[in-house]
């Protein structure tokens, strides 16, 4: 004869039945901690995302960062060579009626007009206005602008060696 369910089974009768619920309550369990995991994994996932564009935006900042340190040095640089350079500025009110004289080395006393001391000075305007894209700003008569363009052709002419009309030229892109 064959053992009926009753007397094989470990689980039969009240006994029994407390340990599949018990089994089920753990499976339960179980099943909830899976989830509760899923959920962590999920919530890890986006802050590993999250951190990958921190990560991200702060090698952007650092890259930003250093481009700035270069842009400062360089300017740092320009601002030396700047500094070590000499500037000048001449004003002039027309011919004065004392006749300022102006006194070179190469030259004897001038009047001091300003296309004169553009003259006396060609050699540092030239280099200045070539050379370090330098720039002059000349207001007056028309007598006078017209002075100073020819001082300007000449300093051109004679410390740049350029023709007439390369010279005529680069004042003509300076005028504003």
């Amino acid at each position: 004869m064959t053992p009926s369910l009753s007397q094989t089974s470990p689980f039969h009768g009240s006994v029994g039945g407390v340990a599949i619920r018990r089994l089920k309550q753990k499976i339960k369990n179980i099943e909830e901690m899976v989830i509760s995991l899923d959920d962590k994994i999920q919530n890890m996932d986006g802050e590993m995302k999250e951190n990958e564009t921190l990560r991200e935006q702060i090698r952007s900042l650092e890259e930003a960062n250093k481009a700035q340190g270069q842009e400062r040095k360089e300017l740092e640089k320009r601002i030396k060579k700047l500094e070590g350079e000499k500037s000048q500025l001449e004003s002039r009110l027309s011919k004065q009626e004392d006749k300022n004289k102006q006194l070179n080395d190469n030259l004897k006393e001038l009047d001091a007009y300003i296309q004169d001391l553009l003259l006396v000075n060609g050699k540092v305007i030239y280099k200045q206005l070539v050379q370090k894209d330098g720039h002059i700003y000349i207001c007056g008569s028309e007598d006078m602008a017209d002075g100073v363009q020819q001082s300007l052709m000449a300093i051109f002419q004679d410390f740049g060696k350029h023709s007439p009309e390369k010279a005529q030229n680069f004042i003509r892109k300076m005028k504003v």
